[in-house]
């Protein structure tokens, strides 16, 4: 099954390659079952191999936005959101790595009252604010701390995607 998945991802990497050299029009007309089947009968285990091991391309497209992700910015130079879920309230702050606050958000400064300020739907719309205040300023990408039980804990994380964040 190993090889199996190893030739199917090595055989989309060859359509890739064909494909954008110009060669679609001649096997559109075949369909890709032929074009599959002209390369497995002359592709081999040892080949695969080498194309697998080969450092120069990698066969999982994946790959390339992990290098890209990695190159843009360090770690430890991200904002940081901080996240605290209480079972009353939920508190997003967004500050810099050197933990100075930029800009923050809760369920009461949304306009939730009493208990209504401790449910996911506040605590996803205190994420969202505060999301759309730091992408006013600046910031794209930030690194999450979680503190807390409460309910808007999960929905304050998936606010702050819907804000612009990453």
């Amino acid at each position: 099954a190993k090889v199996r998945s190893r030739f199917s991802m090595a055989f989309s990497v060859l359509c890739r390659r064909l494909f954008a050299t110009g060669l679609r029009p001649i096997y559109a007309r075949q369909g890709t079952s032929s074009l599959f089947s002209e390369f497995k009968s002359i592709m081999d285990e040892d080949l695969l191999r080498d194309l697998s091991s080969d450092a120069s391309h990698s066969l999982d497209p994946r790959d390339r936005l992990r290098n890209e992700e990695q190159t843009e910015t360090p770690y430890d130079s991200l904002a940081i959101a901080h996240v605290k879920a209480t079972y009353n309230n939920t508190i997003v702050t967004i500050t810099d790595s050197a933990g100075k606050t930029l800009t923050w958000a809760s369920g009461g400064s949304e306009g939730f009252k009493n208990a209504k300020r401790g449910t996911t739907f506040a605590g996803q719309s205190a994420g969202t604010a505060a999301a759309k205040k730091a992408f006013g300023k600046g910031i794209a990408k930030v690194r999450v701390k979680v503190k807390g039980l409460g309910p808007g804990r999960q929905a304050s994380l998936k606010g702050l995607q819907m804000g612009g964040l990453d």
